[in-house]
């Protein structure tokens, strides 16, 4: 039996919201406040939260988590407005 683990984040706040805003037509501030808007806990998670995720994974405190799948997203089940 293997450590099968994955990350599935949700809306994080990197250059690729530049790219979904450009494609909505919208600012890059508006981007970020649709966004918000659509996650339960109304922030978007940045690349510092992802990798709290990885390091928790690659820490001792992760040794009985096996075969699941860690979701740092705010509550949203969405990934894309």
């Amino acid at each position: 039996m293997g450590d099968e683990l994955a990350i599935a984040p949700s809306f994080i706040d990197t250059e690729q919201l530049r790219v979904d805003a450009d494609d909505a037509g919208i600012t890059l501030d508006e981007m970020r406040r649709v966004y918000s808007e659509l996650i339960p806990v109304r922030r978007l998670a940045g690349p510092d939260d992802i990798a709290a995720t990885v390091a928790f994974l690659a820490g001792p405190g992760s040794s009985a988590i096996v075969g699941q799948i860690l979701q740092p997203n705010g509550g949203v089940t969405r990934t894309r407005a």
